[in-house]
């Protein structure tokens, strides 16, 4: 007898890859209130009980999309992190390494963010998780970077910090440019890695 499990599992995990692709695009040139359940199911090409069937709404949906954006984000920063294999880093080193991350985080996730950025003023868990995101950022850069655990928990504030400073500025342009492919000059790059070391600090990593 044929097990129809898996079978089962794939095309569950594809209706459901499925949604979350056609939201992402929508919301390339869409508010997330303007869209209609029927619209996302409709580019998806599935249907609302599919659509019911995982998520309990549109908010729903978006908090998925949320937490999968935030994974798939601090998994990328990790392997990066792991890749670069430093342990003596200058902050003009981890200004190097992290901003170009975060710009990429916030370029490609555009849509996504400008829905939870709006959102977030009605249901605060948005805020929680992103809040966990930079927190786990910095915690895995302290991990890599900071020789000594009594230092870590400074470097962690400090590192948290300026990955704020830079969201916080990249974030701002999303209520007032809806463009999904705006790219970051190389002039404002460098000016938020400026931002990132000030707000740094003067201590280092390896100090």
């Amino acid at each position: 007898m044929t097990d129809l499990s898996p079978p089962r599992q794939r095309r569950s995990q594809e209706t459901l890859d499925a949604i979350s692709r056609a939201t992402k695009e929508l919301l390339r040139t869409r508010s997330f209130s303007e869209l209609k359940i029927q619209e996302i199911v409709s580019e998806a090409n599935s249907s609302a009980g599919s659509f019911y069937g995982r998520f309990k709404g549109k908010r729903a949906l978006l908090h998925y999309l949320h937490d999968q954006m935030a994974a798939d984000s601090l998994k990328q920063i990790r392997e990066g992190i792991e890749v670069a294999e430093f342990q003596a880093v200058t902050p003009e080193e981890l200004a190097r390494l992290l901003v170009p991350e975060l710009i990429k985080f916030h370029t490609e996730n555009r849509g996504v963010l400008r829905a939870t950025l709006i959102e977030s003023l009605q249901d605060p868990l948005f805020i929680v998780r992103a809040a966990h995101l930079i927190h786990s950022v910095a915690k895995a850069v302290a991990e890599h970077t900071t020789r000594t655990a009594s230092r870590r928990d400074r470097h962690v504030e400090n590192v948290m910090k300026a990955i704020g400073a830079v969201i916080a500025i990249l974030d701002q342009e999303l209520f007032y440019d809806k463009r999904s492919t705006r790219q970051v000059s190389r002039s404002e790059a460098a000016r938020l890695e400026r931002i990132f070391l000030a707000s740094l600090g003067t201590q280092t990593a390896s100090e």
